[in-house]
């Protein structure tokens, strides 16, 4: 094993959501050949003689006597100059690099994260437009979109719509505003959505608590999907490439889109397709049986098995390719998940990849664009999408200086 030494970085007051000083890892090889760990222990003569820590890029490693560069596992999981992934996921690791070398630049809030607005609430309230995408119950279930600017170019753009997370009893449309914001600047049509929520008396009741099982909830996002696909046309956004996205419980209705048949409201077109072609998750609750306990609990009071009703569990040839980011003590995602999530996309001959922030529980970070944690989100979906050639690949900026595993179904 080798020695996983720490420095500290100073950060302004706040910056990492705990206070003014946080602890990272140094690292090793960028995808130009650099050897930026050296640097970042104020020695450039110093070349580490150990080998990579298995599962993941961000430790004291030696440089590879052969042309590939460890990306997690120790055994088989290389990649080499000129393939696909090399560059891309190189790239990540130099920019996580600089940044663990160079203070200055990861004390500093990217400009595009910067300029998305204080709040979330600020953020759902910069919609460019909002919509009733489905009457139920009295209700008006509301879709805030936001669009990309406006071009002579006549090529449709993707979409991705969001689900707010909350146990399916809580939660706003706003949680997911600024990611709208902040895909809608690279291309994409950005949705957030509202639907029915369970009535919880442990919480605050709302008018939105009208749902009366997870059903409803599910019922609820795909006819949301299909109303945003359904209206393509009008947003200039290519039907055939729509992504869903959503955290905790919203990210397990995201993922059940692509997974789960039947729950589809009688009202809705079945002719038009709730299935989404990509999935950007965070801390899905994917799985009721072995982490959402109280899924599970909901599930079993309304008749549904919830071995059923758990995305994960589903897995096959068409499932999308797949983002997930989690912390690393995530009792509704714990690695033992993690795992098995990727087997199954690895045995389908699916693509998936996962972003793991070792020390943080469920909900991984505050939705402050001043929280690390949060930017790195932010930076990676771009990464992902720019790989999936959805969006533009454009520079993106440094990665903040916090500590991650990746891992993937391509792993060896």
């Amino acid at each position: 094993m080798p020695d996983r030494k720490k420095r500290p970085l100073d950060f302004p007051a706040g910056a990492d959501g705990f206070g003014g000083k946080i602890e990272v890892h140094s690292a090793f090889v960028s995808a130009a050949g650099m050897e930026v760990a050296a640097l970042a222990e104020g020695d450039s003569t110093k070349r580490p003689n150990t080998s990579p820590q298995p599962n993941t890029i961000i430790s004291n490693a030696t440089k590879q006597p052969e042309p590939h560069y460890r990306l997690s596992k120790s055994q088989g999981n290389t990649t080499t100059p000129g393939s696909p992934d090399f560059l891309s996921v190189n790239y990540l690791k130099a920019l996580f690099l600089l940044a663990a070398a160079f203070p200055a630049l990861a004390s500093e809030i990217p400009e595009e994260i910067q300029s998305l607005p204080a709040s979330p609430g600020a953020a759902l309230a910069a919609a460019d437009k909002v919509v009733t995408y489905k009457s139920v119950d009295g209700l008006d279930l509301e879709m805030f979109l936001y669009f990309p600017e406006k071009t002579s170019s006549p090529t449709l753009h993707p979409g991705i719509l969001f689900m707010h997370g909350g146990g399916w009893t809580a939660g706003s449309p706003s949680a997911h505003a600024h990611h709208c914001i902040h895909l809608a600047r690279h291309g994409m049509v950005a949705a957030t959505i509202r639907y029915r929520l369970i009535p919880d008396p442990s919480r605050t009741q709302t008018r939105w608590h009208a749902a009366a099982t997870p059903a409803d909830c599910l019922a609820d996002a795909k006819s949301a999907m299909r109303f945003f696909r359904a209206n393509a046309d009008e947003y200039a956004m290519d039907p055939q490439k729509i992504a869903a996205g959503g955290g905790s419980a919203g990210g397990h209705l995201a993922a059940a889109l692509a997974t789960i048949e039947g729950y589809d409201d009688p009202n809705d077109d079945p002719a038009i397709s709730c299935k989404p072609q990509a999935l950007v998750l965070l801390y899905p609750a994917i799985n009721l049986g072995d982490g959402w306990k109280n899924g599970a609990r909901l599930c079993r009071e309304a008749g549904i098995e919830p071995e059923a009703f758990s995305p994960g569990r589903l897995v096959d040839e068409t499932t999308p390719p797949t983002l997930i980011a989690v912390g690393g003590d995530d009792p509704v995602y714990p690695p033992a998940i993690s795992a098995a999530f990727l087997e199954s996309m690895k045995s389908a001959g699916r693509f998936a990849e996962i972003y793991t922030y070792p020390g943080r529980n469920h909900s991984l970070f505050p939705l402050r664009k001043d929280n690390l944690h949060f930017q790195s989100f932010l930076i990676v979906t771009r990464l992902f999408l720019q790989n999936q050639g959805w969006i533009e690949k454009r520079p993106v900026p440094p990665l903040p200086a916090v500590e991650f595993i990746r891992t993937s179904s391509e792993d060896g």
